[in-house]
């Protein structure tokens, strides 16, 4: 797992790094308008904070129905490299663009909430890819496991709740003060 999420990582950095220009440039419109209207009227906070926690929640049902299955187990392998992948692109693309200043953006709008869902989603991977390698393995009752799976899936939730909150409400105050830079 730990190898999928890496291969995402450099797949990423690869895929950013050799976009076309043009591309960059037209991405590079709508980013300052982004900061532009952050800047000026801030965030829908409402808005991000329920598409974080829809977000979650498919990213959770996901990996929970791919643990159950005995097949689920190379399909939590690649999601986790995908994941991978998303988080660096977005890291990669932007120092692009902005050079030294996306670690600026990266510490105010995004750290505070990785903090939380990083830990989370390794996690949580790892719990679902340990449940579904051991489906035929383990000799207590499957009901049991699963429910103990989901609780831990649900402790594991309320920590990516915490994370959606601030993304919500907290990011948007850091960028907004930030947005100058980027405009």
């Amino acid at each position: 797992m730990g190898l999928s999420f890496a291969a995402g990582i450099v797949l990423a950095t690869v895929s950013a790094l050799t976009m076309p220009q043009a591309a960059c440039e037209e991405m590079l419109l709508y980013l300052k308008d982004f900061f532009q209207a952050i800047g000026e009227s801030g965030a829908d906070s409402g808005a991000l904070l329920k598409t974080a926690l829809f977000g979650h929640a498919k990213n959770f049902v996901f990996l929970f129905l791919c643990s159950v299955m005995v097949i689920g187990a190379p399909f939590i392998v690649v999601f986790s490299g995908f994941c991978g992948f998303v988080q660096t692109f977005t890291v990669v693309f932007l120092f692009r663009l902005y050079g030294v200043r996306t670690l600026l953006f990266f510490c105010a709008g995004m750290l505070p909430h990785y903090l939380l869902s990083g830990p989370c989603y390794v996690l949580l991977f790892a719990l679902c890819l340990q449940f579904s390698l051991g489906l035929f393995k383990e000799k207590q009752s499957i009901r049991k496991r699963v429910v103990s799976l989901l609780c831990k899936l649900g402790i594991l939730f309320a920590i990516a709740v915490l994370s959606s909150l601030l993304q919500a409400y907290i990011e948007p105050l850091f960028i907004g003060l930030i947005s100058g830079l980027y405009t």
